[in-house]
């Protein structure tokens, strides 16, 4: 398998845990998806569209479903009264650290299976490959 296929299949995976996790909360995985990647100081439904890679449209449409099942809400952004800013409630970050803790929980049984030298390594193969990433889509 080439880099391109492995990439393909461990998103698959990861995509996996996600849904199972997102299941056993009461979420959809769209719904957990976009949980997830809102951090704690609030996210721009541009930069969320971004993040995520989807189009404004679509995001706006689930983050009303969001809203509706009071997991997040929305705040005029501070510096530009023009736009406005997603957040989590309690409810929300009470779901996504469950989230986190199951795949957590999951990502701990897969590593305790990786000998122990490539376990050292792979935190920071890991983090440079996720800022290459990053740097790419950035372009």
């Amino acid at each position: 398998m080439d880099f391109s296929e492995q990439i393909q299949e461990i998103a698959t995976h990861i995509n996996g845990i996600t849904r199972q996790a997102a299941a056993k909360h009461n979420v959809s995985f769209a719904q957990a998806q976009f949980l997830l990647r809102v951090p704690s100081e609030g996210v721009s439904m541009s930069e969320l569209s971004n993040l995520i890679g989807i189009d404004i449209s679509t995001i706006s449409r689930n983050v009303n479903k969001l809203e509706l099942l009071e997991l997040v809400k929305r705040e005029r952004d501070s510096d530009d009264k023009r736009t406005f800013k997603l957040l989590l409630t309690p409810n929300g970050i009470e779901i996504v650290d469950l989230l986190f803790s199951e795949i957590d929980a999951f990502a701990i049984e897969i590593l305790l299976t990786i000998p122990l030298d490539i376990q050292e390594q792979l935190g920071d193969v890991l983090e440079q490959l996720n800022w290459a990433f990053t740097r790419h889509r950035e372009k």
